[in-house]
């Protein structure tokens, strides 16, 4: 079951591409997170995790202009992996905002200084131009990316497991 949600996650992270700031067109919103973090409530963490690593190594390999930086980059959503799973899990509704919250401050707080790190010792971009967009456009794009992903998992998530329960 972890390769067919394999393959719909590298299908969305092809063919779906929302632009959020067209000015800057490498800002594109991919759902294909959205599927990872479906199968990690519906198969176990361990499932999440190793679809995630899956695709973001045929990413790499195949897809990607971004090469082991991407892959390092997209594999912080393991932390989406973990604090999605216990959302679902957990009844108390205040917890639940609160691991949403704190889930998407602890993405950025990582995200951030590996951003500055790559973008400014690899792609020799200025610090003064990517302290501009960081706040700007970076942060904004990733709010956006990680609270819709959330969002799309969990309006699709039992669709998606009585699918996969009548046919797998």
């Amino acid at each position: 079951m972890n390769s067919i949600f394999t393959v719909i996650s590298i299908i969305l992270s092809i063919f779906i591409k929302i632009p959020v700031n067209f000015s800057l067109p490498f800002l594109k919103l991919e759902i294909s997170d959205s599927i990872i973090l479906i199968v990690s409530v519906i198969l176990g963490i361990r499932s999440g995790v190793y679809i995630l690593i899956t695709v973001n190594i045929l990413r790499t390999l195949f897809f990607s202009t971004a090469s082991w930086i991407g892959f390092i980059i997209r594999s912080l959503n393991i932390i989406l992996i973990f604090i999605f799973y216990y959302f679902f899990k957990s009844k108390n509704i205040i917890f639940k905002y609160f691991l949403i919250i704190f889930g998407t401050a602890l993405f950025l707080a990582i995200k951030i200084p590996l951003n500055y790190f790559f973008w400014v010792h690899i792609f020799g971009i200025s610090r003064n131009v990517l302290d501009i967009l960081v706040f700007k456009v970076i942060v904004p794009f990733n709010i956006i990316k990680v609270l819709s992903n959330y969002f799309l998992a969990i309006i699709f998530i039992k669709p998606i497991k009585m699918l996969s329960d009548k046919f797998l």
